[in-house]
């Protein structure tokens, strides 16, 4: 399929229609609203503040909600099923409002809990040190006698009280140790002025008792019945949380409208408008037009649809869109980023050569039914959700083709061939361990073939936009190149006769000429024409590099077999070695290793043939960096709306 054609055109109508106008376009998903000319302020009605704080509800309540969902609803995304008529009119329906206000409430007094828990708990410790203190802090204090708390180490507290006993009406009381700490009271007449500098000289760390109007136990007993208070508050809070948690899948319905209202928003703010009309530009695809035409007049007959030119430079949205067998490759495409739009759409291309690589990386057929069966697991059984079933699927074709590739390999489990029944030999043409040249020169056999497909490609592509002159020149004249530097290599290696030497080398010298004239034919000065045309030869070494890069599928496969036969030996080992349990051993290894190597090389797989589609094979014909098609359209994260 190629590029999906858009069309810009002009919606105009009463004001009084717009919000339906864009709910409709909202709804039909297939129009991508152009930002007007005209300045105008975003005005969200409040409508931020409401999706926050629905927002917030659902997250918070979600902890405590008592809902049972399945494994089978986590991996396929469950979602919560609405009928369209019933989706709109929801919100005035629900007073969403009120719940958000009783969730702020109880998270307020929840963490207000917790915060007095936490500062009990922090109390509790600062007075756990001065438990054996029989009176109240505060009343310690005389008119001639002062009390000093603190703590010092084991090694100064003896240093402190060598240098206080050279004063009268002084002394220490040590209430605690722990940890090397010694936990004291200085006693000490007010006359004495030295006692403060004779402290703050040995490192006694001055303390202030929490709670000094109270011994130290009767602070802690008070404070272990404030923490058993809260805990028991708390409890109710949660248990009225969990209350209002039933209500989380209206808020969920909630969520979703509102987002889609938000993006209404921010489409209403790109719309031009008087005080009677608006008008509303954008692009839609072709397909699509006589559809949203029909629907626009349904809601109003005055609304008026007109197609408008692009402006000069105006950049087009793209959206590629293929048939169901090969729509998973668009997953490929896209990482490398959208067409652009006046060029090919390369999923059906590249898919065939994508595929054939990824078997190339894993060559063992048993991978190959275990990735088959995962995603047939995945989909029919599991049910993922709808926006990974692409991906899926791709590397259920790649499994799939895996398994006949691996079985010419003779790779399954990593296990010799020559220990499997004579039907898998039979199968086997090539052993990629005993021949890694032989599929070394397969790889860059491929190599060549898709970097000189790639080039028709080009050709193709600008013949059917009137530019013969450009195929000619710049892609015939390098693939007849191409083609003749391959057949002079197999002559000179033996894979073709001697009988057609003068043939070839014919073919080869009309191919370099060709490309120096072609290189060189927009300039007149017939020598620049010659160097230039000369100079244009340098790409055949970016071709020769090109080719090269396709060596890693030898890499990879062969990393892939050997893994697994290492996974296998290590599993033998392990079962003759260890008694009673060895067996048991062997099998985790088993399980474990072919585990890691099928999720490690799998990753490869799909990395590298992927590079080898973006770097050596895409430049041929596309330059990509098309912007993609965005329409207004709904964003649902909790609802599935259902047909009524």
């Amino acid at each position: 399929m190629a590029v999906i054609e858009v069309s810009k055109i002009r919606i105009i109508g009463f004001k009084e229609d717009e919000e339906n106008v864009l709910d409709c376009l909202q709804r039909r998903g297939v129009f991508e609203v152009i930002k007007s000319d005209a300045e105008k302020s975003y005005s969200d009605s409040g409508l931020d503040y409401d999706f926050a704080g629905v927002k917030f509800a659902i997250d918070f309540l979600s902890q405590f909600s008592d809902e049972k969902t399945s494994l089978m609803d986590k991996i396929s995304g469950a979602k919560i099923k609405i009928k369209e008529k019933e989706f709109p009119n929801f919100l005035g329906s629900f007073p969403y409002k009120e719940s958000v206000s009783k969730a702020l409430d109880l998270e307020s007094k929840l963490n207000e809990s917790l915060s007095k828990e936490d500062e009990a708990r922090k109390n509790i410790d600062l007075l756990s040190p001065w438990i054996a203190l029989d009176n109240n802090p505060s009343t310690r204090e005389t008119e001639n006698i002062r009390f000093i708390f603190g703590t010092i180490s084991e090694k100064d507290y003896i240093v402190l009280v060598q240098k206080l006993n050279k004063f009268k009406l002084t002394n220490t009381r040590v209430i605690d140790r722990k940890e090397k700490n010694v936990h004291l009271e200085v006693v000490f007449d007010k006359k004495i002025k030295e006692v403060d500098s004779i402290l703050d000289e040995v490192g006694f760390e001055k303390k202030e008792i929490p709670f000094p109007g109270m011994m130290p136990r009767e602070s802690i007993f008070m404070l272990e019945s404030l923490i058993k208070k809260e805990s028991s508050l708390r409890e109710e809070i949660k248990k009225d949380t969990r209350e209002l948690a039933k209500e989380l899948n209206n808020l969920r319905i909630i969520f979703d409208i509102l987002n889609t209202k938000k993006d209404q928003a921010d489409a209403n703010s790109e719309i031009y408008e008087t005080d009677k009309v608006f008008a509303i530009t954008g692009w839609v695809q072709e397909r699509f037009i006589g559809k949203l035409m029909t629907e626009l007049k349904g809601i109003s007959d005055v609304i008026h649809v007109e197609t408008l030119e692009p402006k000069e430079g105006e950049e087009r949205p793209v959206n590629i869109d293929n048939t169901s067998f090969w729509s998973p490759f668009e997953s490929v495409t896209k990482i490398y980023g959208l067409p652009q739009y006046n060029e090919i759409d390369p999923t059906p291309i590249l898919a065939p050569f994508f595929i054939l690589f990824f078997a190339l990386c894993l060559t063992d057929a048993g991978y190959g039914l275990i990735l088959m069966a995962l995603s047939f697991l995945a989909i029919k059984v599991l049910k993922v959700p709808k926006s990974t079933h692409k991906m899926i699927r791709l590397l259920g074709y790649g499994g799939f083709v895996t398994f006949f590739v691996g079985a010419l390999f003779g790779g399954w489990f990593g296990i010799d061939v020559n220990l499997m029944p004579a039907s898998f030999s039979k199968i086997q043409l090539i052993n990629p361990v005993e021949n890694p040249i032989t599929v070394l020169i397969l790889s860059l056999a491929i190599g060549i073939f898709q970097v000189i497909f790639g080039i028709m490609v080009s050709f193709y592509w600008k013949v059917k936009n009137g530019k013969l002159k450009d195929a000619i020149f710049d892609d015939a004249t390098w693939v007849f190149f191409l083609v003749a530097i391959c057949l002079f290599i197999g002559l000179n290696t033996g894979l073709i006769s001697d009988v057609y030497d003068n043939f070839i080398m014919i073919v080869f010298w009309i191919g370099l000429l060709g490309v120096v004239f072609a290189g060189g034919r927009k300039y007149s000065n017939p020598l620049l024409k010659i160097g230039v045309g000369i100079g244009s030869l340098y790409g055949l070494i970016g071709y020769f590099s090109d080719v090269l890069s396709y060596s890693r599928l030898l890499a990879l496969g062969l990393a892939t077999g050997i893994i697994a036969m290492v996974i296998n030996m290590i599993a033998s080992l392990a079962g003759e070695m260890i008694p009673y349990l060895g067996p048991v051993v062997a099998l985790a290894i088993l399980i474990s290793g072919h585990t890691f190597n099928i999720v490690i090389n799998t990753l490869g797989a799909f990395i590298h043939s992927g590079r080898l589609q973006f770097v050596e094979f895409f430049p041929k014909f596309m330059d990509g960096g098309g912007r993609n098609f965005n329409p207004l359209r709904r964003n649902l994260k909790f609802v599935e709306i259902i047909d009524d």
